[in-house]
């Protein structure tokens, strides 16, 4: 299931009729309402969370140690037919799974994380949130003029260096970074998906913070 991530850009007045008329806002037909843009980077926002944020590669990490120790329980060795007959006979005993000393690690590290603004920006990360306006997948979240700032300066930073140094196809298939099959794909996902996404989340947010714009995050 493909899950977008959509951001908006509206001043309080604005705000307060698309409130009144959430379909407004989710079908983009925001003509009549001046400087308010509506766009959409596909599910570009995980991988490049992934790509520019230090935590999210931590929380990847934490996630797929998990996952693997998941599959692994569910795929054990096939017992020979004597010890699978011998099994009819045994009492089964609850089932309690332990986290290896590694998944334990990761999940501390996650938990230590400090959490980027880069990333705030790219997934909506915040406690703030509208709550009339839900589009099927939670509250969107909500970031007032002075976060906006913030948010866009952090974004800024992020030149197409810093995400080419964390380009590391093989290991973003390991970690199981949306869409996968980065070695397959080549340079291809990186040239016409994921910096040409950042180049325009990043002027999005440019265009709010200049406007002094209240921005929305939300997903369908």
């Amino acid at each position: 299931m493909s899950i977008v991530a959509y951001y908006a850009r509206i001043s309080s007045e604005q705000l307060a009729r698309c409130v009144d008329n959430p379909q407004k806002l989710a079908s983009g037909a925001v003509d009549d309402l001046p400087g308010v843009e509506v766009i959409d980077v596909d599910r570009a926002w995980e991988p490049l969370a992934w790509l520019v944020s230090p935590c999210k590669r931590i929380e990847q990490e934490h996630n797929t140690l998990v996952m693997n120790q998941i599959m692994s329980e569910r795929r054990p060795a096939k017992p020979s037919f004597g010890a699978r007959l011998a099994k009819l006979f045994q009492p089964k005993p609850k089932e309690k799974t332990e986290p290896s000393a590694a998944i334990k690690e990761s999940l501390r590290r996650a938990d230590e994380a400090e959490l980027d603004l880069p990333l705030v920006a790219i997934e909506g990360r915040t406690e703030s949130r509208e709550e009339r306006l839900d589009f099927g997948m939670g509250a969107a979240a909500l970031f007032p003029p002075c976060q906006v700032a913030n948010l866009q300066e952090a974004l800024a930073a992020v030149s197409v260096q810093v995400v080419e140094a964390q380009y590391k196809p093989e290991l973003m298939d390991q970690m199981g970074v949306f869409p996968e099959h980065w070695v397959e794909e080549g340079r291809d996902l990186m040239d016409s998906y994921i910096l040409p996404n950042l180049k325009k989340l990043q002027g999005f947010y440019s265009r709010a913070a200049e406007a002094g714009q209240t921005v929305l995050v939300w997903y369908v």
